[in-house]
């Protein structure tokens, strides 16, 4: 651990600021364990109840500036798919997103949390609502984690334990894709296209991608030998 957050200090250090929805100077909690430092303090009121939460513990923390994803990008990027895991932060940085690259993506992977495993971080709820609403992409799936209650032996139970996070994939619905290609010309929504459908089989739904190519505002956009 103490080599880790040698080495997560020095990685930090390389960078000018990091990821929010503005920009500002933010407390960062650098902790123990790997992976859980964060702009949020650990909820020590539920982790309590729970194993292994010595990793939770704060070393120490530092003032840092923090800017959008916007801005980190360069100029005419073309996203097509997003992936966040920043401990608390997802929506913050969500948030810190023009519209133009909202409505670029085809897909977006984020951690999400069902409980407050840091002190007043954003849960599925809110996330989920927000990417709805402003970004127009629909849950697909969960990898759901779940924390087993301390001084349970594993053997005894199930070791399933409470809910507290998952890996969450969002991509563009069916019903929906119609009026997302009319914000492209017809060269950049079959690029949308492939993009969404090489996203598809990456992860596996290949029913998904089926359906795409069985609806015909779609395959139009296709001569029959592409398709």
């Amino acid at each position: 651990d103490a080599q880790y957050n040698e080495n997560q200090t020095k990685n930090l250090d390389k960078f000018n600021s990091i990821l929010w929805s503005s920009e500002v100077e933010k407390e960062f909690y650098f902790n123990t364990g790997n992976q859980t430092s964060s702009l949020f303090k650990p909820n020590y009121k539920i982790l309590n109840y729970y194993a292994d939460i010595e990793r939770f513990d704060i070393d120490y923390s530092k003032k840092i500036k923090t800017t959008t994803l916007d801005r980190v990008l360069p100029n005419n990027t073309i996203c097509d798919f997003l992936k966040l895991d920043v401990q608390g932060s997802e929506l913050e940085i969500l948030k810190g997103v023009e519209e133009k690259l909202k409505d670029e993506l085809v897909g977006l992977e984020i951690e999400i949390h069902f409980t407050e495993i840091y002190t007043e971080q954003p849960l599925f709820s809110e996330v989920d609502t927000y990417i709805r609403n402003k970004y127009k992409l629909n849950v697909w799936d969960l990898n759901s984690q779940y924390f087993l209650f301390k001084n349970i032996s594993k053997n005894n139970f199930n070791n399933k334990g409470r809910l507290m996070w998952a890996d969450a994939l969002y991509l563009r619905s069916v019903e929906n894709i119609d009026e997302w290609f009319t914000k492209f010309d017809e060269e950049k929504a079959k690029q949308k296209i492939l993009s969404l459908i090489g996203v598809s089989i990456s992860y596996g739904y290949f029913d998904y991608v089926y359906t795409l190519l069985n609806k015909k505002s779609i395959t139009n956009y296709f001569s029959k030998n592409e398709l």
